[in-house]
């Protein structure tokens, strides 16, 4: 009896201290993440950057105008805050990526020498792991710092993609019509570490020339967005893929890759999308799903919620789209 009570004090022993170590790692991780965002937003406030977004694992904050809105998000495996520097400068995108660095240098030095030196923390199976992830979490910051802040300040053509899309986006953001925007016409580098940014690049691109009524150039975005359709969508690709949707289903209409982008389309859609996305639903409620009623109930929800578009310069362009829809609507009565 006394050996059993023993294996199950042993047994008690082990499973507590995998939660200790477990929750010490977990300590560690949102710790530093935390101080990485918060180093941002004091960097980003002291060069007067725009707040753009916080993003807690599946919880996010967001800007629009002077109007913030928090909801859920997709999962992320990280905690980020991103600021949009309005007046964008290589050693001002240098210093305040070192902020996010700073702080978290200094939040992880706190707690080593606490731990180790001082010990004026407890050494058990807790602080341990969370020291653990707490220096190798700063490293990779710093690591990655270095690595980014290279292809976004050198003179070459990844970091001059990087800064329009910057730019472009801190105007748009800033409430100027994307039609009023000059852009200047780059090419992708070719890299993979640029792919991404370039794709989004794209996108303001095709919203300068939408917005402008210029068909034959958005035909041409079009056509080089879809040089770099994945294999598999993903929920970040969703405003891409709602264009493409739209493009084919009103702009040049085609049957085949409407079907093609809108099946996908409409299996990612979970109630809590952008207006941009939701005004190519309720066109496809309209043109693709004849669905007369639906389409016009949804294009008037919609409208009541162009307000709170994080692309505060595309709201009027949305509200064009969407009150051309009704009137699209009203007149097959």
């Amino acid at each position: 009896m006394l050996q059993n009570g023993e294996r199950r004090e042993r047994e008690m022993s082990i499973v507590a201290q995998f939660f200790m170590i477990m929750g010490g790692v977990l300590t560690g991780y949102v710790g530093i993440g935390l101080a990485a965002a918060i180093g941002k937003l004091v960097g980003g406030g002291i060069f007067r950057f725009q707040f753009d977004e916080f993003i807690f694992f599946m919880v996010r904050l967001s800007k629009s105008g002077k109007h913030f809105s928090f909801g859920l998000c997709d999962p992320r495996p990280y905690i980020k805050c991103q600021m949009i520097d309005m007046k964008p400068t290589k050693v001002r995108g240098v210093i305040y990526g070192a902020f996010s660095m700073a702080v978290a240098l200094f939040v992880t030095e706190t707690v080593s020498l606490q731990l180790f030196a001082a010990k004026r923390i407890p050494f058990n199976a807790f602080t341990l792991p969370m020291a653990i992830v707490m220096i190798g979490y700063t490293c990779f910051i710093i690591v990655h710092l270095v690595f980014t802040q290279k292809k976004n300040v050198g003179d070459n053509p990844g970091g001059a993609l990087r800064e329009e899309y910057q730019r472009v986006y801190g105007e748009i953001k800033k409430g100027t019509e994307p039609g009023e925007i000059e852009i200047k016409d780059l090419e992708y580098t070719g890299h993979l570490t640029d792919l991404g940014v370039y794709k989004k690049y794209l996108m303001l691109k095709y919203y300068h020339f939408l917005d402008k009524g210029d068909y034959a150039q958005v035909s041409k975005v079009i056509d080089d967005l879809e040089n770099y359709v994945p294999d598999k969508w993903s929920k970040s690709d969703l405003p891409m893929l709602a264009e493409l949707v739209f493009y084919h289903v009103i702009i040049r209409k085609n049957e085949a890759k409407a079907q093609f982008y809108g099946k996908p389309f409409c299996s990612m859609l979970e109630g809590n999308e952008a207006v941009n996305e939701k005004r190519v639903f309720a066109y496809w409620l309209f043109f693709e799903q004849k669905d007369r009623g639906a389409a016009l109930q949804y294009t008037m929800k919609t409208l009541k919620q162009i307000s709170s578009y994080h692309l505060t310069g595309c709201q009027k362009l949305e509200k064009k789209l969407l009150s051309a829809l009704i009137k699209r609507i009203e007149r097959t009565a």
